[in-house]
């Protein structure tokens, strides 16, 4: 009978245990899709970085999905899932803007030689010595990060809720 309580309860805390990957992987999957809409907007001409907070949204929803939890440590992963998201998508959203200007200026024969989606992926980077680029690229990464952390904020109010209303051990 003893032996029966003892694998309950370790049956228990087996079922307990959050599955982190799996929430990372949920989270950043979901996460892709607010960078898909903030890279859609950039067609739309629409004010890209307010995508931040469908970022964090769906990085907490995916992690909350993929792992059956709603725990503070989830929320810190979607959080910093989120940040690594936003950066990857303004960088995203760089090379494309640099693959479409190489090809008008190959249109207008500026330049002489086509430049495919994978030689803007890997050059872009070399775009952010200039100035301007930068100070836009930043710009945009900065209000990303501001919008990111006014989507997190109820969830971290939620959060230190549900903390201080736990019963203490």
């Amino acid at each position: 009978m003893d032996n029966d309580v003892i694998l309950k309860e370790k049956d228990d805390f087996l079922e307990d245990k959050e599955k982190v990957w799996l929430g990372i992987l949920g989270a950043f999957l979901l996460s892709l899709i607010g960078g898909g809409i903030w890279c859609g907007f950039l067609w739309i001409d629409i004010f890209r970085p307010v995508c931040g907070i469908a970022i964090v949204v769906f990085a907490i929803i995916g992690y909350r999905v993929f792992t059956k939890k709603n725990s503070t440590k989830g929320l810190v992963i979607s959080i910093l899932v989120s940040l690594f998201t936003v950066v990857l998508t303004n960088y995203f959203v760089l090379v494309i803007e640099v693959y479409y200007s190489f090809k008008q200026w190959y249109a207008d024969g500026q330049y002489f030689t086509k430049v495919s989606f994978f030689e803007a992926i890997r050059g872009s980077y070399q775009f952010l010595s200039e100035e301007t680029i930068r100070a836009e690229v930043l710009r945009d990464l900065g209000l990303g990060v501001a919008f990111l952390l006014l989507g997190a904020f109820p969830f971290i109010v939620d959060a230190i809720k549900r903390h201080r209303n736990q019963p203490y051990n």
